[in-house]
């Protein structure tokens, strides 16, 4: 199996070197940036969304599965040509998808953006992160993924979607879905939910999203807060919610809850034009503050939610 295998210490260097001059803070880090057990924790309850509109999911001899088109990071989702010094030039990008936290054994959290919501237009795919293996940052294979990541949302003979319905986009504060799996998801575990209260204003925060469609994930962490109890929820910054962003989990590492998703571009990430003509993504951090998305606990305020109680217990319930 293909894998491209990029040293530990090189990627370190090379994000460091890569930052905003004047700026301490890391974001967009891979996997192997951290040994913090929540972190990797979210790393790994977190999905890729593939959209099947533009992109697909094709089986090879080996039972494993392939990615195709995929495309490399050559140009920002703006259209913009990078410069081949730029952060994660090269990396493999899909053309479009979001992102998706998985919330009990077969259930995942993203943003709806429409009511109602195309369950079966996606592809989940979790396992699409770096892994820090003998002091070696290795990357994951997008031609060769294992069959156990991949999942389709739950669907009756007929191919319609069976699972929970449970969309917040047009009637609570929020813009939040929940997605039925086609099968219980192995070898992960998911993450809870906050159903009441706020984060205190000392937690720290941590999110994972495939930022730009950047194939492995990418993590944020160094998000900062407000202890906001608005009905337009936590207010975050210092993050890297770019395309592809949507539906990223903000995570409460000391709680050991998921407080809000990406919904918005809010990000201290930016391609700065170069007088080549070419752009680099640089940082500037930290960045304004604003409200992501509503507050998670509208989805227990919901009818749906106490029908599908047992559904999400184990991720709601602390």
């Amino acid at each position: 199996m293909k894998r491209i295998i990029i040293l530990f210490a090189v990627l370190c260097l090379s994000l460091s070197s890569r930052a905003h001059a004047g700026n301490s803070a890391q974001v967009m880090a891979d996997a192997c940036a951290t040994a913090d057990p929540g972190i990797l924790r979210l790393f790994d309850a977190t999905a890729f969304m593939l959209n099947r509109g533009a992109q697909q999911v094709v089986e090879n001899p080996d039972h494993t599965y392939a990615m195709v088109p995929m495309t490399t990071y050559t140009v920002s989702p703006y259209g913009q040509s990078l410069d081949p010094t730029s952060a994660y030039y090269g990396l493999p990008q899909a053309p479009t998808g979001r992102t998706a936290v998985l919330i009990s054994n077969n259930t995942l959290l993203t943003v709806a953006h429409t009511d109602p919501f195309a369950y079966t237009n996606y592809i989940y795919i979790f396992g699409l992160r770096a892994q820090n293996i003998g002091g070696v940052c290795q990357y994951p294979d997008p031609a060769h993924i294992p069959a156990e990541n991949v999942y389709f949302a739950s669907k009756d003979s007929a191919g319609t979607y069976n699972g929970v319905v449970l969309n917040t986009r047009s009637t609570t504060p929020g813009d939040y879905v929940v997605i039925t799996l086609d099968r219980t998801v192995v070898g992960r575990t998911p993450l809870a939910v906050r159903k009441s209260g706020f984060a205190s204003p000392e937690a720290r925060f941590a999110g994972v999203s495939f930022s730009q469609r950047l194939i492995p994930a990418k993590a944020d962490l160094a998000i900062q807060h407000t202890n906001e109890n608005s009905p337009n929820g936590v207010r975050i910054a210092n993050v890297a919610l770019l395309p592809g962003a949507s539906g990223s989990p903000i995570y409460n590492l000391d709680e050991g809850v998921v407080e809000v998703l990406g919904a918005t571009i809010n990000s201290c990430a930016y391609f700065a034009g170069q007088p080549n003509g070419l752009y680099l993504l640089e940082e500037n951090c930290p960045g304004y503050f604003t409200s992501v998305n509503g507050p998670v606990t509208a989805i227990s305020t919901l009818p749906a939610f106490h029908d599908a109680d047992l559904i999400f217990r184990a991720a709601f319930e602390q």
